[in-house]
């Protein structure tokens, strides 16, 4: 019997991630499934499309038996800081054996052997004089593996083996006995806007759920129905939220701020707050933001990041301090009668506390008052408690505030 992890953002659950799980089922039908996954916004710097603990839900209805929260001080970073808190939080977890990942054309084999690459001393010289000449992290990255690997250059830009390549980085640096299972993806790629048969991107599915009227018959083939179901309601009653709602609150924050303050938020290093700044003055619309925002150096993504690090007050102080040490406690959003066992289990295995009531942790007064006399475990714990706030905001009307303090772990008696 093992214990399968899986990093993921469910954004939202469909039928790839739904075809993972009863993947490692069939291989091993005593497995046991523990996800780490984002909280309330996702990898690319945007509100997910349902709150954390129905995207958990979903997938504990679907064969996960437990789903823990990946804190946001991780869950808002780079491919490489992404996987670095997921694969911390399974690894300290004490149970967890395995991790599996989609990858699309790649081997753990030619994957490990870039990611060994991308550690060497030579490549990182390469790689920072790359950057420094005006490629983006990514560009930089892609362009030095093309050269020194085997990898065509479709899975060199595949984001599911970028992922992976930064999961056997990670797994190398924490020094985890997890055994990395790839399993390639299925259906449409992750960047594609397609619907092949039963299969379709997340991406694609939110690119459809936002139009005035979505194709709700297309969207039921590629979504398992308790999704569906779930998507259509919040639809036709509260809505979807939309990162595009925070633009006031962000032209206040940087027309406000000082400039010495804003050079310490995460993201804005090289004087980029300058640029931050410029932007607001002059932008008329949130799309037109982020093109002010956005270059060949610096994508979209990042900058979405950059502006949601800004509205957290996420400094880089804090964040080099959060990587030194990876996640500082398990907290679960949902969980079967299988998952419950997990959590006994990881009670005594574990060096991490189980936060399964906030307050015993962290209290309003504490989130209202100086972040700096907090101990490092509340101060990442704060910063998933006001992007849940912060995630409100994104619905209009606005959305109920201060949820992880009213809303307990999703208990799913049994599987669709």
């Amino acid at each position: 019997m093992s214990t399968v992890g899986i990093i993921a953002e469910y954004n939202p659950f469909h039928n790839g991630h739904r075809w993972q799980i009863n993947q490692i089922h069939a291989q091993d039908p005593k497995a046991k499934v523990i996800i780490a996954m984002s909280g309330s916004f996702t990898q690319r710097g945007e509100a997910a499309i349902l709150n954390k603990w129905e995207r958990a839900a979903l997938a504990v209805q679907h064969g996960a038996a437990l789903v823990l929260e990946l804190p946001a001080v991780f869950a808002l970073r780079s491919a490489q800081h992404f996987a670095l808190g997921g694969v911390s939080l399974l690894h300290k977890t004490g149970l967890t054996d395995k991790l599996a990942f989609g990858v699309s054309g790649a081997t753990v084999d030619s994957l490990q052997g870039a990611a060994d690459l991308i550690d060497s001393e030579t490549f990182q010289a390469k790689l920072h004089d790359a950057i420094a000449a005006g490629l983006s992290y990514g560009g930089a990255l892609y362009k030095l593996l093309a050269a020194e690997t085997n990898l065509s250059p479709a899975a060199l830009q595949d984001p599911n083996n970028i992922l992976a390549i930064e999961y056997l980085r990670a797994l190398d640096r924490l020094k985890s006995r997890l055994e990395p299972i790839a399993m390639e993806r299925q259906g449409a790629n992750h960047n594609s806007l397609g619907i092949r048969g039963s299969f379709a991107a997340a991406g694609a599915i939110r690119d459809r759920l936002f139009t005035p009227a979505p194709p709700w018959p297309e969207l039921s083939q590629v979504m398992p129905t308790a999704t569906f179901n779930l998507l259509r309601h919040s639809v036709s009653t509260v809505g979807l939220p939309q990162t595009q709602r925070l633009l006031p609150a962000i032209l206040c924050k940087l027309m406000s701020c000082p400039r010495s303050e804003l050079a310490k938020i995460y993201g804005f290093n090289e004087g980029l707050e300058y640029k931050f700044v410029t932007a607001a003055k002059q932008a008329t619309s949130w799309q037109d933001f982020l093109n002010r925002l956005t270059d060949k150096r610096y994508t979209a993504a990042r900058q979405r990041r950059a502006i949601l690090h800004l509205l957290l007050g996420i400094t880089q102080e804090e964040m080099t301090a959060f990587d030194t040490t990876g996640a500082r406690y398990i907290r679960p959003l949902a969980f079967s009668e299988q998952g419950r066992e997990l959590l006994r289990q990881i009670k005594h295995r574990a060096d991490l506390p189980v936060i399964t009531k906030l307050s015993a942790f962290l209290t309003t007064r504490d989130l209202e008052g100086n972040k700096k006399i907090l101990s490092p475990l509340q101060q990442m714990l704060a910063y998933d408690c006001r992007a849940t706030d912060l995630h409100s905001l994104c619905y209009s009307p606005l959305a109920p505030r201060a949820l992880d303090f009213t809303h307990s772990p999703v208990y799913v008696k049994s599987r669709l």
